[in-house]
C-alpha cells in the first residue's frame, strides 16, 4: 500500500487534486458575482457530468437523459422547498430520493436495451420530460417554471451570497467525486468494466449484468438530481428552458472533452465548456458550430479526452525514464563486474 502510494503517477494526479482544491478555495475572494456564477455553474454541472463516469466511463452506458434527472431533481427541490413548506435540506434529499427511485423504475426498461438502442431510448425519454417540463404545471408551472424558491438553510447557516455557495459546491464536489472515484474500485466498478468490455464474458463469470446496469444507472441519475436540486437552490428559480436537449449535449461534450472515464477530466471539461462562451463571444453566433466541430475532432484526434492525452503523455514519459535508468544501471553493473576494463 506505501508503495502504491509512493508512484510518481499516483503522486501527480493528488498533487493535481490539492493545488485544484487550493485554487477553488481561494477562488470566491479574488472573483465578482458574474465570474462566480460561471464558476458555480462548472462546478454543478461538474456534479452532473459524474454520472456519465459511472455509466459511460465505467460501464459503456451512453444515456442522453441526464439533463431529465437533473430537471426532475430540480422541480421537486422547488416543489417540496416552496410549496410544500418543508426544510430546505430535507426537501432537497427527497427530490434527490423520489428521482433515483423513478431512474430505477425507468432502468427495468432501459437497460434491456444495448448499443445505440440504448442511446435513443434515453433520447426518446429525455424529448419527452422536455416537453412534461414545459407543459405540465403542477410540476413545473408550464413555461413560466418557478420562482421564489427558499434559500438553503444547512445546519442554521443560510447561504444568501455566491462566494458562499462556491465554498460548498467544492466540498459536495469533492465528496461526490472521491465516492466515484471509490465506486471505480470496488466490486460494483469492476463488474461495470466487465460489462463494457465484453457482456458474455461478465455474465459467465457470475456478474449479473442487468440489476449492474440498473444499479449504475440509479446512481448516474442521483447524481445528476443532486446537480438539479443545486440548481434550484442556487438561483432560487428553475425553468424548462435548463433542462433542454441543447443541455444535454453541453454535458455531453463536457465529459467528451475532459475524458469518459477521469473525474479529474471531466472537472476540467465543465469549466472549459463552460468559459467557452465568454473566451467566444465576438463570435456567439457560431458558438453551436464552434463546439460541433471540436467535438469531431476530439472523436478523431483525443477519442479519451484530455485526460487521455495526459495520461499517454504521462506513460511515454514514464517509459522513457525507466529505459534510462536500465540503462544506467546495465553500465553500473559492467564497471562493477569488470572494473579495470
Amino acid at each position: 500500500m506505501k508503495q502504491k502510494l509512493l508512484q510518481p503517477r499516483t503522486l501527480l494526479k493528488l498533487a493535481l487534486w490539492v493545488v485544484g482544491l487550493i485554487v477553488l478555495l481561494l477562488l470566491p475572494g479574488q472573483l465578482n458575482n458574474y465570474q462566480l456564477t460561471i464558476v458555480d455553474s462548472a462546478i454543478i454541472y461538474f456534479i452532473a457530468s459524474l454520472s456519465y463516469t459511472v455509466m459511460l466511463g465505467m460501464g459503456g452506458m451512453m444515456s442522453m437523459a441526464t439533463v431529465t434527472f437533473m430537471g426532475l431533481g430540480a422541480f421537486f427541490t422547488a416543489q417540496l422547498a416552496k410549496n410544500w413548506g418543508l426544510p430546505t435540506p430535507l426537501a432537497g434529499l427527497l427530490a434527490v430520493l423520489a428521482t433515483a427511485a423513478i431512474a430505477y423504475i425507468l432502468s427495468i426498461m432501459l437497460v434491456r436495451l444495448e448499443g445505440y438502442y440504448f442511446v435513443f431510448g434515453t433520447i426518446g425519454l429525455c424529448n419527452m420530460m422536455s416537453t412534461v417540463f414545459q407543459n405540465f404545471k403542477p410540476l413545473s408551472n408550464g413555461a413560466d417554471g418557478i420562482n421564489g424558491i427558499p434559500k438553503l438553510n444547512l445546519f442554521g447557516f443560510t447561504f444568501r451570497n455566491l462566494s458562499d455557495w462556491c465554498l460548498l459546491l467544492v466540498v459536495l464536489a469533492v465528496i461526490l467525486a472521491i465516492g466515484v472515484s471509490r465506486v471505480r474500485k470496488s466490486a460494483l466498478g469492476r463488474s461495470l468494466m466487465s460489462i463494457r468490455d465484453n457482456p458474455v464474458t461478465a455474465q459467465t463469470l457470475g456478474v449479473n449484468v442487468l440489476r449492474t446496469k440498473r444499479i449504475a444507472f440509479t446512481i448516474g441519475a442521483f447524481l445528476s438530481a443532486t446537480a438539479g436540486m443545486l440548481v434550484a437552490f442556487h438561483n432560487g428559480v428553475v425553468s424548462a428552458s435548463l433542462f433542454t436537449f441543447n443541455v444535454q449535449q453541453s454535458l455531453l461534450m463536457m465529459v467528451m472533452l475532459g475524458g469518459v472515464n477521469s473525474t479529474f477530466g471531466a472537472l476540467g471539461g465543465a469549466f472549459l465548456v463552460q468559459l467557452m462562451p465568454e473566451v467566444l463571444r465576438p463570435i456567439q453566433q457560431y458558438l453551436r458550430l464552434v463546439q460541433g466541430i471540436l467535438l469531431i475532432l476530439l472523436m478523431i484526434f483525443m477519442p479519451m479526452g484530455i485526460a487521455g492525452l495526459l495520461q499517454s503523455a504521462w506513460k511515454k514519459i514514464s517509459k522513457s525514464i525507466q529505459k534510462r535508468k536500465g540503462g544506467l544501471n546495465v553500465g553500473m553493473q559492467q564497471n562493477l563486474e569488470n572494473p579495470g576494463g
